[in-house]
C-alpha cells in the first residue's frame, strides 16, 4: 500500500522551504574557471550537428532509390512486350 499524502503536507513542506531559503545558501561556481567549466555543462559533443549533412544526403539518396526502384508484382512494359 502506497503512502498518500493530505495537502496539508504538502504545505507543511512548502512553508519549511520558505524558512531554510535553500536558493540563499547555494554556492555556485565562484571563479572565471570553474564558471567557464560549469558552462559547458549542457554540452552533449556536437554529434546531431555532425550528422545532420550525412543524414540529409542519405535520406535524398534513400528516396531517390525508391522513386525509381521497380515495384514487386508489376511489370514494366518492356518486360510484357518482351515475352
Amino acid at each position: 500500500m502506497s503512502y498518500y499524502r493530505m495537502a496539508e503536507h504538502g504545505r507543511l513542506r512548502a512553508e519549511l522551504i520558505r524558512r531554510w531559503k535553500p536558493w540563499e545558501q547555494s554556492a555556485g561556481p565562484r571563479t572565471e574557471e570553474v564558471k567557464a567549466t560549469s558552462s559547458r555543462n549542457g554540452y552533449k559533443g556536437g554529434e546531431r550537428q555532425r550528422l545532420r549533412a550525412p543524414a540529409k544526403l542519405l535520406r535524398r539518396t534513400v528516396s531517390v532509390r525508391l522513386l525509381h526502384a521497380p515495384r514487386p508484382g508489376r511489370t514494366s512494359a518492356r518486360t510484357a512486350a518482351g515475352r
